[in-house]
């Protein structure tokens, strides 16, 4: 006679599939914001470049002036542009795994034990003693 594995089994299971679900979701997530990572830190260094080659050419305070703001506005579209990505991936990382954490149906209501197993002594109330 085969022993049944019973609603422990299906619920340790169920958690372990989501818990390794949640654990490759998250190595992609983190995967993503490394790339990121590199990426800004690239950007940054373009940055400078860029603006030590201008400096370098510049001939005056007004000179000056004009690469400074010219590099903010073309650089600050870049940069908010990357931090809009890691919004966008973070967002959608805690999107998919709030999804896939959820029980299925069949289990959704387990109680680990029934109701008829509780101690006697354990439903007493105040004013009987």
């Amino acid at each position: 006679m085969k022993k049944s594995n019973g609603p422990d089994y299906e619920l340790f299971e169920v958690s372990r599939e989501n818990f390794e679900k949640y654990c490759q979701k998250n190595l992609e997530t983190f995967k993503e914001v490394i790339d990121l990572g590199f990426k800004y830190g690239s950007l940054w260094q373009e940055y400078l470049s860029e603006q030590m080659q201008r400096l370098s050419n510049a001939k005056d305070l007004s000179d000056v002036i004009a690469t400074e703001s010219g590099l903010a506005t073309e650089y600050t579209a870049k940069f908010n542009e990357t931090g809009r990505r890691l919004y966008e991936i973070v967002s959608e990382s805690m999107t998919e795994q709030m999804k896939d954490l959820q029980l299925p149906s069949e289990i959704e209501n387990f109680m680990p034990y029934p109701a008829s197993s509780k101690k006697a002594g354990s439903t007493k109330s105040k004013s009987a003693g």
